[in-house]
């Protein structure tokens, strides 16, 4: 599996998701994921929706990194704990990332972005 891949599986992890709830962050169906897990080919091809999610997943972890100071339990609670915040409409940061659209993705990266590049997050 490629290594980003594969890093971005230990992050969802982290975060609580189940492997079908990984599987719908990433786009694809259990069974894709269970394929790509199994792929010892570290240049496996990936479409590149699943690259763009990949990479809005490992920038929402970069930024809740800085934002909680790398604490693993804390990061896993403010993704899973619903949000006052306008852009959540109410929904948990997980909620959003289930919900299948790239474009909450982006969102709650965008979120974060914005917040961990204020004066005083």
């Amino acid at each position: 599996m490629p290594a980003a891949l594969r890093v971005t599986r230990r992050i969802l992890n982290a975060w609580g998701f189940s492997r079908e709830e990984a599987a719908k962050a990433l786009g694809v169906t259990l069974e894709q994921l269970e394929h790509l897990e199994k792929e010892s080919d570290l240049h496996t091809a990936l479409t590149p929706e699943l690259v763009e999610r990949t990479s809005y997943l490992l920038g929402i972890e970069k930024y809740l990194e800085i934002l909680f100071n790398n604490e693993v339990a804390t990061i896993a609670d403010w993704v899973a704990r619903s949000s006052g915040v306008e852009v959540f409409a109410g929904r948990s940061p997980k909620q959003m990332l289930l919900n299948g659209r790239i474009n909450d993705q982006m969102r709650v990266r965008d979120y974060l972005a914005f917040v961990a590049s204020s004066p005083d997050p």
